[in-house]
């Protein structure tokens, strides 16, 4: 399975990580969507051969790559922090990382 992440990185490019979602909402304000599938590809690859890639990185990029397709600011930081709420079942604290 690590041969197709590879080449699911080759193919759709770099997925990036919870860093760069994170990064791209303080520099630009949003995530790009170009970024959500390449990280759905990879994530899917990894997580049925076993690999450590969480769910929580695949659920904050593509919420938050929708959110910024919907609106350019506040709805990004709403993506992850919904994201983050649903996956860990603690609302507040979802929403104080997708702050941070």
């Amino acid at each position: 399975m690590a041969l197709f992440v590879g080449i699911s990185i080759k193919v759709f490019g770099e997925p990036g990580d919870l860093a760069f979602a994170i990064s791209c909402v303080h520099k630009k304000g949003f995530v790009p969507v170009d970024h959500a599938l390449p990280m759905l590809v990879a994530f899917l690859f990894s997580i049925v051969g076993g690999g450590s890639l969480g769910p929580e990185a695949l659920l904050v990029a593509v919420c938050a790559a929708l959110g910024g397709f919907v609106s350019r600011s506040k709805h990004t930081l709403m993506g992850m922090a919904g994201a983050l709420a649903a996956f860990f079942g603690c609302p507040l604290g979802g929403s104080l990382f997708a702050l941070e």
